[in-house]
């Protein structure tokens, strides 16, 4: 529901993620597409780690680094939370859709990642 005014605009891509990045800041638009990019190499790790190439970079860099991420995922949506407080009516529903896709995205690094996780544990 909060990225329905997204999708309700009649607009072209490069207008909605101008909107998008005036929402919600150029870091925080930063870490969204670093957490698509970290959710879509989930689904290319594999069994065997690659030492060389590009190979290396969803079988090793991924995994080690997934983690980080999702740890700076919640502490921007804690402190999204905490910012929130203070504020009034439109300021509070910008945090409030910040927190909402900060709550998205971690599900779906969740989703993603933790059945690799447990994978390699299970070995």
């Amino acid at each position: 529901m909060f990225l329905m005014s997204f999708w309700n605009q009649k607009a072209s891509w490069p207008n909605m993620v101008t909107t998008l990045i005036k929402r919600i800041g150029v870091l925080r638009f930063l870490l969204v597409t670093l957490v698509a990019i970290f959710i879509l190499a989930s689904r290319f790790t594999g069994d065997e780690a690659a030492y060389s190439g590009w190979a290396m970079i969803p079988t090793l860099i991924a995994p080690a680094v997934a983690p980080i991420v999702f740890f700076v995922l919640l502490l921007d949506m804690m402190m999204a939370s905490v910012f929130m407080v203070d504020k009034q009516g439109d300021e509070r529903k910008r945090f409030k859709f910040i927190v909402n896709l900060d709550l998205l995205l971690t599900i779906g690094m969740l989703v993603s990642w933790v059945p690799y996780f447990i994978s390699i544990a299970s070995i």
